[in-house]
């Protein structure tokens, strides 16, 4: 599953492109761009939508021209896609907070059925999970990817399709805006107690406890609805 929002504009898929290609190392921070018409060949996109996520991205200071040379901006890596993100991202905080409430219903639900569906395999999907999400969160990196791809392998060890999808469809629209809230919002000040509650959930599975499971994760979601309700400056 990609996660991304669905609906765009044709100049906003390209700088999803190009944010694909920051994530991948592509395009470098500081670094000389290629050529528009070499841009043009890779993407396979129009060659005016293109032009027009660049001019999106100069007005953004994220694509610098100088003497004719395009550059990715110096900045860290992770600052450039939050500052992407939040540039072609249209959700504002009270329609987040409504997906997470939704969230918390099925994935509480979830955690139970899975508590009796889970197979050997779902559990090592899930440790598999939470270890990328460790790892990722060791090197001071947002790991949104990787926490969700704990939650969806979550959910789908309730084997129940209809539930995934639902889910799936939810985590597209929270992917950008939760990279966003844990770069600016939580700044990662609290990552190591967000990272401890996927290893008590993972815990609290083998255990087969749903009881304990359900407060992780209504605890959990929970705290992430309120990092959009405190202002920033009380964190």
């Amino acid at each position: 599953m990609k996660l991304s929002v669905v609906e765009r504009l044709p100049h906003e898929e390209v700088i999803v492109e190009f944010m694909d290609m920051i994530e991948t190392g592509a395009f470098l921070p500081g670094e000389i761009l290629p050529e528009i018409p070499e841009i043009v060949k890779s993407l396979k996109k129009p060659e005016a939508d293109i032009l027009q996520a660049i001019d999106v991205l100069k007005g953004e200071n994220i694509f610098l021209d100088r003497e004719g040379l395009l550059f990715l901006t110096h900045n860290d890596k992770d600052l450039i896609l939050s500052r992407l993100r939040n540039r072609v991202l249209n959700i504002h905080s009270s329609d987040i907070i409504d997906l997470l409430e939704i969230r918390e219903g099925l994935e509480t639900r979830a955690f139970v059925l899975a508590t009796k569906r889970a197979t050997n395999d779902d559990l090592k999907d899930i440790e598999e999970a939470l270890i990328a999400l460790e790892e990722r969160t060791k090197l001071h990196k947002a790991a949104t990817k990787e926490d969700l791809r704990f939650h969806l392998a979550l959910v789908k060890a309730s084997h129940n399709p209809t539930m995934v999808r639902v889910v799936e469809i939810i985590f597209k629209q929270l992917f950008e805006s939760l990279n966003e809230t844990r770069t600016t919002v939580r700044k990662l000040v609290n990552v190591d107690y967000f990272v401890d509650v996927h290893r008590e959930l993972y815990n609290a599975l083998l255990a087969r406890d749903a009881d304990k499971g359900v407060e992780l994760m209504k605890a959990h979601i929970e705290d992430t609805i309120g990092l959009y309700q405190v202002p920033n400056s009380t964190n």
